[in-house]
């Protein structure tokens, strides 16, 4: 079994959204547990229900940048700027 890592902030936002989904908390209180607006808050809870635990991770979590530069030493960096 392959072991999760998470902030305490994905772990509220989790939590919360798991108690909204299933009655335990209002919007008002969801929105005021975690910080955000009932936007964001609703849309937490369209994406919980139809990804499950899921929703909380970014879709580019783990991937590389695509704008990332490499690290060449400064030396080379130079030969190619001029």
């Amino acid at each position: 079994m392959e072991s999760i890592i998470m902030s305490k902030e994905k772990q509220l936002q989790i939590h919360t959204i798991s108690n909204l989904s299933s009655g335990k908390l209002s919007f008002k209180e969801a929105m005021n547990l975690v910080g955000k607006s009932e936007r964001t808050v609703r849309r937490w809870l369209r994406c919980y229900e139809k990804e499950g635990l899921s929703f909380s991770q970014h879709g580019n979590n783990a991937r590389k940048p695509v704008n990332k530069t490499s690290k060449q030493s400064p030396r080379c960096r130079d030969r190619l700027l001029t």
